[in-house]
């Protein structure tokens, strides 16, 4: 994949899946506008608005870990939260540490693989949808 060769890395298997079926995907939950589409993923500290919170938290003592982790980590989705994949934090099936970060907030959530996010993020999706019907029968 032209990413993988542009980055300098091999994405993990749930990934590697994932574009080889779909380029990109919208709107998995409220805070995450969608997967990036393979041409469109890139390390969070080269994105303009990754670099902003790399800049953000690290003026704020105590964050050194996190911005360590932005600063290594591939921007697979973004919106108001990200989604990261840690290259240096690999299981044994091959699969990247993914995290969801919500800026705002300060959360970072961690997940085993870029396939247990996604399918948090459709859950999030899913209990949303269900809020919104329960608002309007009620």
């Amino acid at each position: 994949m032209a990413s993988e060769e542009r980055l300098g890395v091999r994405f993990p298997p749930s990934l590697r899946g994932f574009f080889l079926a779909s380029d990109g995907w919208t709107r998995l939950d409220a805070w995450v506008d969608g997967v990036h589409p393979c041409g469109g993923v890139l390390w969070m500290r080269d994105s303009d608005a990754g670099r902003r919170v790399i800049e953000i938290y690290d003026s704020i003592a105590g964050n050194e870990d996190d911005v360590q982790l932005f600063r290594r980590s591939v921007e697979i989705a973004r919106g108001e939260d990200y989604w990261l994949l840690d290259p240096t934090d690999v299981g044994p099936d091959g699969e990247w540490a993914a995290y969801e970060f919500a800026p705002k907030y300060g959360d970072l959530t961690k997940h085993p693989s870029f396939s247990a996010l996604f399918h948090s993020g459709c859950e999030s999706m899913d209990e949303d949808e269900d809020e919104d019907e329960d608002e309007d029968e009620g």
